[in-house]
């Protein structure tokens, strides 16, 4: 797969912003880790679609190719945990592979995973109760946002119900293979979280302990900018120039226009009624996460406890 013909021994599978960016960030700067710059490879989902997605098993490999014989090698693709086929894909090639599964409590996820949708311009609905009720008629092929490569993604109650999809990957790999680590842990207890990481992939503790917060919740300034920039680089993509040598400073110009035209947002507030709804429909789910994991999930179960205020690390990591 890479020059050596080594593959990654870990993966971290998911889910989307439950912390797995600040996570990433912390494993890749251990001496004792190799994670390529490309952090969302997605080589193994082979069911969705993302011009950005890795498919070639040679370009694949090369990420790895700078490893170290000693270091331990990983990648973290949050949309493995959704796809149907990338557990099985990953099953077949690094069958001893060690998966860390990050949680959060669903109603919060969809927030932010609504909320990153609208900056990535797959979404065009900002208020995120509308966009919940547009679910059904999305599902049938309407309503899709000209720019949303993958319309699965707008399909918040499948993508948030982790109970599920940690069900369909227990059906592929030994429980003791898998780690699940709660977004609320990370936020409260970094340090705590990290060290289990660590302990979970046999690597040594480097004293870490500073655990800075990442991938804040941002929106573009100018939409039209962003739509523009995406669109050259999709084309880019496709066309293959990122081989090239024009590579280099068209993805340094990207970078700097999407840095210009970035701008950090608050979450938006929900009603209540909306809420309750939403813990509502999540429910079932967290009760058969809670079984096939092992985990005490009580707290998400309390429909009385408040939303938890922005200073908590919500919509980061």
């Amino acid at each position: 797969m890479s020059s050596s013909g080594r593959r990654p021994d870990f993966f971290i599978v998911g889910a989307p912003k439950c912390g797995t960016t600040a996570l990433y960030s912390y494993l890749s700067a251990h001496p004792s880790v190799f994670m390529p710059a490309n952090k969302e490879p997605h080589h193994f989902a082979d069911d969705l679609s993302s011009p950005y997605y890795v498919r070639s098993p040679e370009r694949y490999g090369s990420l790895f190719a700078d490893a170290a014989p000693d270091q331990c090698i990983g990648e973290a693709s949050v949309w493995y945990l959704f796809s149907r086929s990338a557990a099985l894909r990953i099953r077949r090639e690094v069958p001893e592979a060690r998966l860390i599964v990050m949680l959060r409590r669903p109603d919060e996820m969809y927030l932010s995973l609504h909320n990153q949708m609208l900056a990535s311009l797959y979404e065009n609905e900002a208020d995120p109760e509308r966009a919940w009720r547009l679910q059904q008629p999305r599902r049938h092929g309407r309503q899709i946002p000209r720019l949303c490569d993958e319309p699965r993604f707008l399909q918040y109650r499948e993508i948030c119900s982790l109970g599920a999809q940690a069900r369909r990957l227990l059906e592929v790999f030994e429980r003791r293979q898998v780690l699940p680590l709660l977004f609320d842990d990370l936020v409260t207890s970094p340090r705590e979280v990290y060290s289990r990481a660590l302990g979970f992939l046999g690597l040594p503790d480097d004293g870490r302990h500073s655990f800075p917060k990442v991938n804040e919740a941002h929106q573009p300034r100018w939409r039209l900018l962003e739509a523009t920039r995406r669109a050259v680089d999709r084309k880019l993509v496709s066309r293959g120039l990122r081989l090239r040598s024009l590579a280099r400073p068209l993805s340094n110009l990207s970078r700097r226009m999407r840095a210009v035209n970035t701008r950090f947002v608050q979450k938006p507030r929900l009603n209540a009624p909306f809420r309750r709804e939403l813990r509502a429909a999540f429910r079932a789910d967290i009760v058969d996460l809670s079984r096939v994991l092992g985990l005490d999930l009580s707290d998400w179960l309390d429909e009385r406890s408040p939303e938890k205020p922005s200073t908590s690390g919500q919509g980061r990591h």
